[in-house]
């Protein structure tokens, strides 16, 4: 009897050394980098965003067109193709569990707002009346049913009943544009100003039905302070300030306004609890070609500003030989699913990261 306790006991033990075994390996395994290549008349790809379950990505391959893609880990990459009369087309934003794409589809130099659906396929969001029929579709809320951009130098809001709703521009400035906006769409965050890229004075805006179009930031001839992604909730917001030193990504929320949070550096995401902001750092590179040098990176309040190359190599173990990663460009809702865009073999590619615990989770040395 004692005999068969102890041969018992010891498979007892043994199994459970295996399963401790083979869930240390799952683990460490869990964690995974894929390139995304290009669609085959293509030569670059360029993500844009996730979808909030990371099933779903969409981007924009380069060269020698533009051509709108959704990737799947089953599916691969797939064209989302045109609107009628186009030739060119860019995917922008994608709803949380993916089914809704939106972007911009080009007829010569005339940008057209798209929603898309694997029923319906690209339909054409319309434009708002005044200077021009240009709009283009910045991002969707997390059910689909809502889409922010711009169109005659005014942000929009676009719903199925309501069509295209201009949302104003702030006071002294000549256009604005939607660059985000919330998980249920009561929030749209993103710039108004003065001839955008010319340094004459651009400020970020925070919209809501109830108060309307806020500025937040300096609004001053020479600088820039652009809205560019908000958490689910709407109470976070990332962007990037500019002066004569250069970009800053910054972090703002109403209680604390802007916090930047390190120089050189533009803001693209943040993460669905706004405890996560992802972008690229930038920094001047003077040999042995003169230019700029970009790196994705990824910000928390504990750990700051970390180059992400670096954290996926050194705390993931992951092989990123031959890659240069220049900008992270989404994450997904439980922060364990990053998308960004890359350099390898002289070629700008995307990337998603696939990861055994969340971006700001505590370390845990493998």
């Amino acid at each position: 009897m004692n005999n068969a306790l102890t041969h018992r006991d010891g498979m007892v033990l043994l199994v459970a050394l295996v399963l401790m075994l083979t869930s240390h390996i799952t683990c460490f395994a869990a964690s995974s980098f894929t390139g995304f290549g290009c669609l085959p008349t293509q030569s670059n790809s360029f993500v844009e965003a996730v979808s909030a379950n990371g099933l779903v990505v969409v981007g924009t391959c380069h060269i020698p067109g533009k051509e709108a893609f959704r990737w799947t880990a089953d599916g691969g990459m797939v064209s989302l193709g045109y609107l009628p009369g186009s030739r060119s087309s860019e995917a922008k934003a994608v709803s949380s569990d993916g089914s809704v794409i939106v972007g911009e589809s080009n007829k010569g130099d005339c940008a057209q707002a798209y929603r898309w659906t694997a029923a319906g396929g690209m339909v054409r969001l319309g434009s708002l009346p005044g200077e021009g029929r240009a709009s283009v579709a910045n991002g969707v809320s997390s059910d689909g049913k809502i889409v922010v951009g711009w169109s005659a130098m005014q942000a929009f809001r676009w719903t199925a009943e309501s069509g295209m709703v201009g949302l104003g521009k702030l006071p002294g400035t000549e256009r604005s544009l939607a660059s985000s906006l919330s998980n249920d769409g009561s929030v749209v965050v993103g710039i108004s100003g003065v001839c955008f890229g010319q340094g004459k004075g651009e400020q970020a805006f925070r919209w809501t039905a109830a108060g309307g179009m806020i500025g937040f930031g300096p609004f001053t001839v020479g600088l820039q302070c652009i809205g560019k992604a908000v958490s689910g909730d709407g109470s976070v917001i990332a962007g990037f300030t500019t002066t004569g030193l250069g970009p800053q990504a910054y972090r703002w929320t109403a209680a604390g306004g802007i916090v930047r949070l390190g120089s050189f550096s533009t803001a693209e995401a943040i993460s669905k609890d706004g405890s996560l902001v992802l972008g690229s750092m930038i920094r001047p590179q003077l040999l042995p070609t003169p230019g700029v040098q970009e790196r994705a990176f990824v910000w928390d309040e504990i750990k700051g500003m970390r180059n992400l190359q670096s954290v996926l190599t050194d705390e993931y173990r992951l092989d990123l030989t031959g890659w240069s990663l220049t900008a992270a460009k989404g994450v997904s809702a439980d922060g364990k699913v990053i998308v960004g865009n890359g350099e390898r073999n002289g070629h700008h590619e995307a990337w998603i990261a696939h990861l055994d615990r969340p971006l700001n989770a505590p370390f845990v040395k493998k």
